[in-house]
C-alpha cells in the first residue's frame, strides 16, 4: 500500500510572516497574530485533503521550532540560546535540561496543535525524538533522561490519541547526521527501552524518522526498533546502500529534496519506489518528502505536494499526470 504524508513544518505564507514581525513588535496581539496563524494552518489542512493526502498534519505554525513547546512547558526544561539547525539557515532554541520532573507532568502539547481544524479520519502530529532531544540540548546524550524524556512523550502521546491523533512521527536525524556509527551503536539498547515506553501508551503508528544522513549504517539497528515505520531521506542514503536489507517494517520514503527547489522527474522517483519494493519489501510505503517543506517558499512546496500525487498515480498505474 502506498500512502502520502508531510513530514514537518509547511512554509509561511507571507501574510502571516508580517502578522508575526507586527506581533514582535507590540503592533498586534495574540489573539490576532492567531487568525493569521488559523489562515495558514486551514490552507495547508485543505491542501492536503484535497490532494488525497492519507494522514494530515497542521502545518506546525504553532512550533517556532520542534522543541519549543516542550522547553516552554516541561517542569525542568527551559530555552536556551539560539543555535543552527544541523547545516541549515534556520535556528532553535537549545533545550536547557536540568531534573526532569515526570511525576507531575500534565499533558499539554495539545494546545499546539490546530486539532479542531484537521477535519480528517487520520490526524498525524510530529514530535521530536528523545534522542535528537538530548544530543542537541545542553545536557547532550544520557541514558536517565532519555528515559525521562520517553515517559513524558509517552503521556503526550496517549492524551493525543484520546483526542483523535492516529499516526506519530519521532524526529531522530541526530541518529544519522554526521555521527559516528560505532557512538550510534551503543545508544541503541537505551533508545530501544525509550521507544518501548512510548510504544506501551500508543495505539496508532509510530514513525521514527531519520534525514539530513546516512541512514544504512545504523538500519538494522533501527528496524530493531518497536515501531511501525522508518524513515529515510534518500538525497542523504544511497538507495544501493540498502539494497540487501529486507524491512520487517513499513518505510517513510523520503523521496523529495525539501532543501532544494528543483522539481524531480515524477518517473525517476517511481524507479527508485520500484526498486525499493523489489529489493526492501517493505510492509507499506509512505511517499513523503524528505523533511520540512519550510526550507522552500511556499509555491514550490506546493508543487512538491502535486509531484507526490503524480507519483502515488503513477505506481498505481494512472498515466493521466
Amino acid at each position: 500500500m502506498i500512502e502520502l504524508q508531510l513530514t514537518g513544518i509547511f512554509p509561511r505564507s507571507n501574510e502571516l510572516i508580517k502578522a508575526t514581525r507586527s506581533y514582535d513588535k507590540g503592533l498586534i496581539s495574540w489573539n490576532e497574530l492567531l487568525e493569521y496563524i488559523k489562515k495558514d494552518a486551514q490552507y495547508v489542512i485543505n491542501l492536503q485533503i484535497d490532494m488525497g493526502f492519507d494522514c494530515i498534519i497542521d502545518g506546525m505554525y504553532l512550533w517556532q521550532d520542534i522543541f519549543r513547546p516542550f522547553t516552554e512547558g516541561v517542569k525542568g526544561i527551559k530555552p536556551g540560546a539560539l543555535t543552527r539547525w544541523f547545516d541549515n539557515n534556520t535556528f532553535f532554541r537549545k533545550p536547557l535540561i536540568g531534573e526532569i520532573d515526570v511525576d507531575t507532568h500534565i499533558p499539554f502539547i495539545h494546545r499546539y496543535i490546530l486539532l479542531d481544524l484537521m477535519m480528517s479520519p487520520c490526524k498525524k502530529v510530529i514530535l521530536p525524538g528523545p534522542y535528537t532531544f538530548l544530543s542537541l540540548s545542553s545536557r547532550g546524550y544520557d541514558e536517565n533522561t532519555i528515559i525521562s524524556l520517553a515517559k513524558i512523550m509517552a503521556r503526550e502521546v496517549e492524551n493525543l490519541e484520546n483526542k483523535g491523533v492516529k499516526v506519530f512521527q519521532f524526529n531522530e536525524p541526530s541518529l544519522v547526521y554526521r555521527e559516528s556509527p560505532d557512538k550510534v551503536f551503543r545508544v541503541f539498547e537505551n533508545l530501544r527501552e525509550a521507544y518501548e515506553i512510548i510504544r506501551k501508551k500508543a495505539e496508532g503508528k509510530i514513525i521514527l524518522h531519520t534525514y539530513f544522513g546516512n541512514a544504512a549504517p545504523v538500519m538494522n539497528e533501527l528496524l530493531d526498533l518497536p515501531v511501525d515505520y522508518i524513515g529515510v531521506d534518500f538525497y542523504s542514503t544511497e538507495f544501493m546502500d540498502l539494497k540487501e536489507i529486507s524491512m520487517n517494517k513499513g518505510l517513510l520514503c523520503g523521496c523529495l529534496d525539501s532543501r532544494n527547489s528543483y522539481m524531480e522527474d515524477p518517473m525517476k522517483v517511481v524507479e527508485l519506489v520500484k526498486k525499493i519494493e523489489e529489493h526492501m519489501n517493505p510492509k507499506e510505503i509512505i511517499l513523503t518528502p524528505n523533511c520540512d517543506l519550510e526550507f522552500l517558499p511556499r509555491k514550490i512546496a506546493v508543487k512538491k505536494m502535486k509531484i507526490l500525487v503524480d507519483v502515488k498515480k503513477l505506481l498505481e498505474g494512472d498515466n493521466n499526470v
